[in-house]
């Protein structure tokens, strides 16, 4: 094809004909760059929560978030660091994920209803201070 005057991508297909043989190299390292891109994960994965399945943008947001839910669903101290252990030990599986299995491995803590609706904190009635004594005041 090269000989009739034929050019085309070999990663996208696209017709590069019309380009001259320096825009013909930038398009084929573009696409080299963006293939290579989409094999490898630009940020690392942090794993979800798993007691819940909540996803993560960081990992000091997942120790806040594992703390607060292991109270919120009444887990102790060492059932959370078996999970979160055997979330880390194990690879995702095209069936489930390390959630799932650690939720089938417990009983099903995995919430599946509507969250309960959170009711108003009480607020504290504020005394107002005294007025006081003259003696005090001297």
């Amino acid at each position: 094809l090269e000989e009739t005057g034929l050019f085309f991508c070999q990663i996208c297909q696209k017709n590069l004909s019309a380009m001259n043989l320096t825009r013909r190299e930038q398009h084929v390292n573009r696409c080299l760059d963006e293939a290579e891109k989409a094999l490898t994960p630009s940020t690392p994965q942090i794993p979800e929560c798993p007691i819940c399945g909540k996803p993560f943008l960081s990992p000091k947001s997942r120790m806040s978030h594992l703390k607060q839910c292991a109270v919120k669903m009444d887990i102790g101290p060492q059932l959370l660091l078996q999970a979160v252990r055997l979330q880390t030990a194990e690879p995702d599986e095209a069936s489930g994920t390390p959630a799932s299995s650690f939720s089938n491995h417990i009983g099903g803590l995995k919430r599946k209803g509507a969250p309960k609706r959170k009711e108003p904190q009480k607020k504290w009635k504020v005394n107002e201070p005294e007025v006081p004594s003259e003696d005090l005041l001297v």
